[in-house]
């Protein structure tokens, strides 16, 4: 569970950078983070995502959650899949 907080920590962190994104960094108490975009509708990125092999929940906020079967990897393809989709 430590390092499920350990990677939405580091998740959140990166997409923080990204343009168009928001997150609130102090919500990320646990293996959940929610953001905001206000460069595509929550709908189009999570479409974009998905054909670049990311699932996230298309709410308002986008909800991303770690668990146990993704790793370290997986996460830095997630943020790169981010900055490829906004860039």
């Amino acid at each position: 569970l430590a390092q499920d907080h350990e990677h939405a920590h580091r998740l959140a962190t990166a997409l923080a950078t990204l343009p168009g994104i928001s997150v609130d960094l102090e919500q990320v108490q646990t293996n959940m983070v929610f953001v905001n975009s206000q460069a595509l509708q929550p709908n189009e990125l999570a479409a974009r995502l998905l054909t670049h092999g990311v699932q996230v929940s298309p709410g308002k906020p986008i909800r991303l959650v770690t668990h146990l079967d993704v790793s370290t990897e997986d996460i830095e393809r997630v943020i790169e899949q981010f900055t490829t989709v906004l860039g």
